[in-house]
């Protein structure tokens, strides 16, 4: 049964005074003024563990391929090429690392879109590579195939952590 407390309307859940905000449930914790939130969405990922999240994987490893790749060939004396594929390769773990580290889903999603057009620059430029000789066709293939890969799976989280 909901009641007013304060100017906001609240319900007893299991014996607990709780409030809704934005959709999630907050409860009083007893003898403590500080709300704590409870997650009770469905389909919502736990956030805060990227290094389990498969993505994540994926996308370090693609940044270690495209290290590898930039270290051997033709690649390593362009150095503008090179710091540029380097760095949009990188930046895709490290936003969705991120992205998961914080509090709410919006600020989560926000940064694996900047994942997600990271991805998109780096499949540019491996296109790039490719065309203009630096990057065999076989690797170059492989490489666009993980980017699209990655490109789909974030799409996913997206959608999954979208509120």
């Amino acid at each position: 049964m909901a009641q007013w407390y304060n100017g906001t309307m609240v319900q007893w859940y299991n014996g607990t005074m709780v409030q809704w905000y934005n959709g999630t449930m907050v409860q009083w914790k007893k003898g403590v003024s500080l709300l704590f939130v409870l997650n009770i969405k469905l389909n919502r990922c736990k956030m805060g563990n990227f290094q389990k999240l498969r993505v994540w994987q994926a996308s370090k490893d693609l940044a270690i391929k495209i290290y590898r790749l930039t270290q051997s060939n033709a690649l390593s004396k362009d150095f503008g090429f090179k710091d540029q594929i380097q760095r949009s390769a990188v930046s895709i773990p490290l936003n969705i690392s991120e992205g998961d580290e914080l509090d709410t889903n919006k600020q989560s999603v926000h940064f694996f879109y900047i994942a997600k057009a990271s991805c998109a620059e780096l499949l540019t430029q491996v296109i790039i590579g490719s065309e203009i000789g630096y990057i065999k066709a076989v690797d170059a293939d492989q490489l666009i195939s993980d980017c699209r890969y990655i490109s789909v799976m974030l799409t996913k989280l997206i959608k999954a952590r979208n509120p």
